[in-house]
């Protein structure tokens, strides 16, 4: 109903970190995602996505340049992209840092010689911090 709406839209507004890990077996489409989730998610800073077999460079250009506020997007194992959208970041107007984990997908780094300077691409091993 209304009300139930509108108080899952107040939570995705204060909505922070978002981790749609593993989605290989769905028609997950992470376009629409964005149109329908995303957008209505001005605070998000951290999205995971590790292992989204379908995921576009597109889809990736679209969140990056949607998500102003995004600090951190995991593409771990997302085999799909390409490295495509690194390139086309070089058109957006955005000063705060990125962190892109692309391990254990078919990018490297000579696939991106086009990096704008807020895109932090990470190709190698991941290092987890502990407490």
């Amino acid at each position: 109903d209304g009300v139930q709406a509108c108080s899952a839209l107040k939570e995705l507004r204060s909505l922070e970190t978002l981790i749609l890990n593993r989605q290989q077996n769905t028609e997950l489409d992470y376009g629409e995602l964005h149109l329908t989730v995303l957008s209505q998610c001005p605070k998000l800073a951290h999205l995971s996505l590790q292992g989204a077999s379908n995921l576009t460079d597109t889809e990736v250009y679209t969140m990056i340049s949607g998500l102003r506020g995004l600090l951190t997007l995991d593409l771990r194992s997302c085999r799909s992209l390409t490295g495509s959208f690194a390139e086309d970041c070089q058109l957006l107007n955005r000063t705060a840092t990125l962190t892109v984990y692309l391990q254990d997908t078919m990018i490297f780094e000579d696939d991106c010689p086009l990096v704008p300077a807020f895109l932090n691409l990470k190709f190698g091993v991941l290092r987890l911090l502990r407490d």
